[in-house]
């Protein structure tokens, strides 16, 4: 590892800004004489101690372990020193023995730690000087539970009643919604407010009902954006990933990508979403103050999702982890999230009027943040499978939560799974399952499509978009339909390989139907668009005794003149030289 020695100060210049009572206390912790009076010289004694390789050998064999591992990490860490992050991952510090007490101040001993770490740095004429004893550089491993580990039931914090257990397997369920509510924004059944981007309450209850199952919040108070997770996230992502323009519409991206479910293309709309999404997840943190304050300066929301999803690749997939271990493993791994850019923190939650303590505003603020992070969009997209306890649910385990804080309240483990491990980046290759392998639906003689029982929601309704129900499984494929359906955008293709691909077995009328549209479909072309006019007979008389009116329109009859839309500009400023205006 090379190291960049120039970024710390030397140490003997470190220690000039201390006072030379307390650079003294640390000449007698080394073993030196009591003779030396001036500042320099204790300055110069302790330099020579430590920056002398064999003295320095005999110091640090004198350092307890969690000392050594404290020095070890920041000289891993090019020299700088991170005590959340050491203290996130081992549970303990350097020990500073207590030596006194009075009303105002604790009395603490030097130790030999303050030397080695400076202002937070191991000092750069000391840095290169400790490569022979550090440790071996030791990162967090997160602690895993294996599935019949799993607690099935968990006590309630304060009742002590014992809840059940709910693992949600996401993988299948979260790609299936997610081409569901793009088909249904391609269609034109899910809207967007134009003042906050948000899917509307209508349309939210649309997508909620076409959700395989459902969504977390088993009985929501409203079906609205404050109390649903799984529709919300869906429609949020779908927005902020380029699957969806801002006026609402579904683009390219995602046209192609509903027709082939292709991983790249979900690839380059996460990373989008993750690094250019506009929606602002703290909003949707429960009771917390300040998130559109004045004095707040948030930090960019692309950073943040930047770390955790930076965070969640170093996990290990296919094993339950506890959500507190993540927690954990952020802050030990360096990927500590700063929600605010300012030195005091402006946010907090309804119980606080004073500045929350650093354990506070990560407990009631950024952990919500990162939950809602995590189930919101990455169990909702199927990255992740989840875990949580119902500490409200009847004795037959029937859930009962009614908003999403009920769920991120009783949120525990979570497990990356193997499309979560690819998207995430942790595996190189994905063996697409695709949604759907069985036959869609059957189609007889009368052009009649029956909708078999395993039909997903997306691809009834594209069935949806092509036909005419008869009732609630039999459809009656429509022509009308299928070309208005090609003139608003949809690819001819893309329908013909959804009718045949689908299709239990192919009858003969289905293909020659087919044939016979894309046939008709190429026998008509607009060339030109043109712009009828109604004109008086000396305007008549002049269009055809003026040569360059002559060439420019056409006479339909007596009273009417066509002029092709290419010509207009031309043909009207003629007419204004001629001194006529065409209102």
């Amino acid at each position: 590892m090379n190291k960049t020695l120039n970024t710390h100060p030397k140490m003997a210049n470190l220690l000039e800004n201390w006072l030379a009572d307390a650079i003294y206390a640390y000449v007698k912790l080394l073993g030196g004489p009591t003779s030396l009076r001036r500042k320099k010289q204790r300055i110069d004694y302790i330099c020579q101690q430590l920056l002398t390789p064999s003295l320095l050998q005999k110091h640090w064999q004198t350092l307890d372990d969690i000392t050594k591992k404290a020095v070890s990490t920041a000289y891993h860490n090019d020299g700088t020193f991170n005590s959340y992050a050491f203290l996130a991952q081992y549970d303990d510090y350097p020990k500073r023995p207590i030596t006194g007490r009075s009303h105002y101040a604790t009395y603490k001993n030097p130790i030999l730690f303050d030397l080695f770490i400076i202002n937070g740095a191991i000092p750069s004429d000391l840095l290169p000087l400790l490569a022979p004893h550090v440790l071996p550089e030791d990162r967090f491993q997160i602690e895993v539970v294996e599935d019949g580990s799993l607690s099935n039931h968990i006590k309630h914090p304060y009742s002590g009643e014992q809840a059940p257990l709910h693992i949600i397997e996401t993988e299948t369920i979260g790609r299936v919604d997610l081409l569901t509510c793009l088909r249904m924004i391609e269609q034109g059944e899910i809207k967007f407010s134009s003042s906050n981007r948000l899917i509307t309450a209508g349309s939210m209850k649309k997508l909620h009902a076409q959700l395989v199952d459902g969504d977390l919040v088993a009985n929501p108070e409203k079906m609205t954006n404050k109390f649903v997770i799984r529709p919300f996230g869906l429609a949020v992502f779908a927005y902020h990933s380029n699957f969806v323009t801002r006026q609402g519409n579904i683009t390219k991206l995602g046209r192609d990508y509903l027709a082939s479910q292709d991983s790249n293309l979900f690839e380059d709309a996460f990373a989008e979403w993750v690094e250019n999404g506009k929606f602002e997840e703290l909003t949707r943190v429960e009771g917390l103050k300040g998130v559109r304050s004045k004095k707040t300066h948030l930090t960019h929301s692309g950073e943040r999702r930047e770390k955790i999803i930076e965070a969640l690749s170093w996990c290990p997939t296919g094993k339950w982890i506890e959500i507190n271990q993540f927690f954990r493993a952020m802050q030990a791994w360096e990927f500590d999230i700063e929600l605010e850019d300012s030195p005091y923190y402006n946010l907090s939650t309804e119980d606080h009027y004073w500045e929350m303590s650093r354990n506070e505003y990560h407990r009631d603020i950024i952990h919500p943040y990162i939950e809602i992070i995590l189930v919101e969009y990455l169990a909702s997209l199927g990255l992740i499978d989840i875990g949580y306890f119902d500490f409200d649910a009847n004795e037959n385990s029937i859930l009962t939560s009614t908003t999403p804080q009920d769920i991120y309240q009783s949120f525990y483990y979570f497990r990356i799974n193997d499309w979560g491990a690819y998207i995430l980046g942790i595996h190189d290759e994905y063996e697409m399952v695709k949604t759907a392998e069985q036959a869609k639906f059957t189609v007889d003689e009368q052009l009649r499509l029956t909708l078999a029982q395993t039909i997903l929601p997306g691809d009834k309704l594209f069935v949806e978009l092509i036909s005419t129900p008869i009732d609630d499984k039999l459809y009656q494929l429509d022509t009308t339909k299928l070309l208005d359906t090609v003139q608003n955008g949809q690819s001819f293709a893309l329908l013909r390989s959804f009718l045949l691909q689908g299709v239990e077995t192919a009858v003969p009328e289905l293909t020659a139907w087919l044939d016979q549209l894309e046939q008709n479909s190429k026998a008509i072309k607009q060339k030109h668009k043109a712009i009828v006019y109604t004109v008086k007979p000396d305007v008549m008389r002049l269009s055809q005794e003026d040569d360059l009116l002559r060439k420019l329109s056409m006479v339909l009859d007596p009273k009417t003149l066509l002029i092709p839309a290419g010509n207009d500009n031309r043909f009207r400023k003629r007419l204004k030289i001629l001194g006529y205006l065409i209102m």
